[in-house]
């Protein structure tokens, strides 16, 4: 019997880490069937260079008519915040996205299979920044429980200016929406800044070039955090509500590579915990709010401090020698 002609793969997801995170499934699509992918999903520049991608098409340019009965076609992120035909709710707070992707057809990632996959345009340096000798940091205002205070980002760029490292911010602006829940991604204005602000003034490609060219990039649970798990810089990952071995980047097979999780006095994760989805709903089949602390702790604080972080860059710069 011969090969399907074409492989279709739908990725229903509409964040960039959430889409991202199916790049470990469409490279092992492409193994095993020996062909690359037609992707359909509407972040189309993540795809753009990918060498197990044949091209992208947006859903709304996609019709199931267009595949035909020799061709392979799959779907992956499907229900989300939505009860299947069992009427069970399919948690993705509790799940690692990359093995959601995959389990939605029928498999399951090895550590050495879960590195994503992203492919830059070529780079000419347009922002003149200094080569490996800076500091990255995305400071977007997100869901309550993962958001760092501004207050401690500018004492984390005031201490960095003080010690004359070069830093700059990157970021998008964009909105985030869920089946229950709206957000705007912003960022705040900041002092005091030894190098350049660069939010919204990049693209993906520049984004992964300035990350891999970057001595350490420090971010909560965000977009960034998984374009930098493609590149080789190190990286800093502020504790929020969610438990990081869920989000954390896999390279060179395992998640401790180049990679450091700063946690904060709270380690119940209540984002990924079902405790508090009994606590909210009187049973482990729906998925709280993502608003706050699930645990009603007043003025509580999951993440990190800024001596914290203070500490671990001390310790960077001195091993770094920067």
């Amino acid at each position: 019997m011969a090969l399907p002609k074409n492989i279709y793969y739908q990725i229903d997801s509409p964040s960039l880490g959430d889409t991202l995170s199916a790049t470990p499934v469409i490279r092992k699509l492409s193994k095993l069937y020996d062909n690359q992918i037609i992707v359909i999903n509407n972040i189309v520049d993540l795809f753009k260079n990918n060498p197990y991608v044949k091209y992208t098409l947006p859903i709304d340019f996609f019709s199931q008519k267009m595949v035909e009965s020799d061709d392979e076609y799959f779907r992956s992120f499907v229900l989300p915040g939505r009860q299947n035909q069992f009427g069970v709710e399919r948690k993705f707070s509790s799940f690692d996205i990359r093995q959601i992707h995959a389990n939605d057809l029928g498999f399951n990632l090895m550590p050495e299979e879960m590195e994503c996959d992203f492919f830059p345009d070529d780079y000419d340096n347009p922002f003149d920044l200094p080569s490996k000798k800076y500091v990255v940091l995305h400071t977007a205002k997100n869901w309550p429980n993962r958001t760092w205070a501004k207050e401690k980002w500018q004492k984390i760029i005031n201490y960095l200016a003080e010690n004359k490292i070069y830093t700059v911010l990157i970021g998008k602006e964009v909105e985030e929406v869920n089946s229950k829940h709206q957000v705007y991604k912003t960022f705040d204005k900041f002092e005091n800044l030894h190098g350049q602000d660069l939010i919204n003034k990049d693209n993906l490609s520049l984004c992964w070039h300035i990350l891999n060219n970057a001595s350490l990039f420090i971010t909560m649970d965000t977009g960034p955090l998984h374009i930098a798990g493609t590149t080789d810089v190190d990286i800093l990952q502020l504790s929020s509500a969610k438990d990081p071995r869920l989000s954390a980047p896999y390279r060179k097979g395992r998640q401790d590579y180049k990679y450091t999780h700063l946690k904060g006095p709270c380690d119940l994760y209540c984002t990924n915990n079902l405790k508090f989805s009994i606590k909210e709903w009187n049973s482990i089949n729906f998925v709280p709010p993502l608003l706050g602390c699930l645990d009603e702790r007043p003025n509580f604080d999951c993440h990190p401090s800024t001596d914290q972080v203070i500490k671990y860059l001390e310790k960077f710069f001195s091993d770094k020698l920067l």
